[in-house]
């Protein structure tokens, strides 16, 4: 397996401080979080750092507790990597 490209990590890290953002902003721990989606906290805490990559599955998972769509996410996202 080869190294990600450099765009590819942006947008990971991008989404991940998207997620947390979201998270933040309605109050709900990280803890909290990764249990609604059936995941360890470890788990989220790398994925909202930028540290692994994002699975369709888990981006639909947080984006329902998130009371946003997936693209809701992915916009949120895409606006700081691509603009700025």
């Amino acid at each position: 397996m080869g190294s990600q490209h450099p765009e590819a990590i942006r947008l990971q890290r991008a989404i991940g401080h998207c997620v947390r953002g979201h998270r933040v902003a309605l109050g709900i721990l990280q803890k909290d979080m990764a249990e609604r989606v059936g995941m360890s906290p470890y788990h989220l805490c790398m994925l909202e750092n930028g540290h692994i990559s994002f699975t369709v599955a888990s981006i639909v998972n947080l984006a329902v507790e998130l009371r946003k769509s997936p693209g809701e996410i992915l916009d949120d996202a895409l606006i700081p990597v691509y603009v700025g």
